[in-house]
């Protein structure tokens, strides 16, 4: 059973690093202008990744 479960968590955990991934690169595609309408300043961006 402790195999499946780490098994499971590793696939988890490859898909949030994955999903991270994305959602930084939509972020740094936004152009300052967008971020600064949603309250997102470029420090903001900057500790938000997860790479």
């Amino acid at each position: 059973m402790s195999l499946l479960r780490t098994f499971g968590n590793r696939i988890i955990e490859a898909r949030q690093r994955q999903a991270r991934a994305q959602v930084n690169a939509i972020l740094r595609s936004w152009n300052p202008e967008l971020r600064q309408r949603v309250s997102w300043d470029e420090d903001h961006v900057n500790s938000s990744v997860y790479l």
